[in-house]
Order: structure tokens, then C-alpha cells, then sequence
């Protein structure tokens, strides 16, 4: 499999991720995977967080964790 069947994913080179310094933002493909909201502006840079069962799931996930940290919704 080469870089081009999996897409131009190019995340942003960061030493560390985590809830406090980035929002979470819900895939817009599947509805399922989460990510890091590290590409200012930029989906195809941001950080893959990880994949839940359900679109619903991750919709609230993100939902509880932005507002828990005291982010904006997107």
C-alpha cells in the first residue's frame, strides 16, 4: 500500500497533543473517528485521535470533552 491510497494526511507535527491545548472535532467521512483539532483551520493537518462505534458516539465525546475544557463548538 502506498501514501496514496491512504490519502494526503499530513498532520501537524506536534511533540504533544492533548484535550486542554486542542478542541476535539468529529470526522466528517464516517461520522466515527475524532481528531485533534491541530490544523488551524485545516482538516487534512489535524491530529486522528481515535475511531468510535457510532457517529452519535463521537458526536457527544467531543461535545463533553470541548465544553469540559472550555472550548468552542466548531
Amino acid at each position: 500500500m502506498s501514501s496514496q491510497d491512504c490519502g494526503p494526511y499530513e498532520p501537524f507535527p506536534l511533540t504533544e497533543v492533548d484535550c486542554l491545548r486542542f478542541p476535539l472535532r468529529q470526522g466528517t467521512k464516517l461520522g466515527r473517528t475524532i481528531y485533534f483539532a491541530t490544523g488551524n483551520g485545516d482538516k487534512q493537518r489535524d491530529t486522528f485521535c481515535g475511531v468510535v462505534e457510532t457517529p452519535q458516539i463521537a458526536s457527544d465525546i467531543c461535545r463533553a470533552v470541548n465544553a469540559f475544557y472550555g472550548h468552542k463548538e466548531g
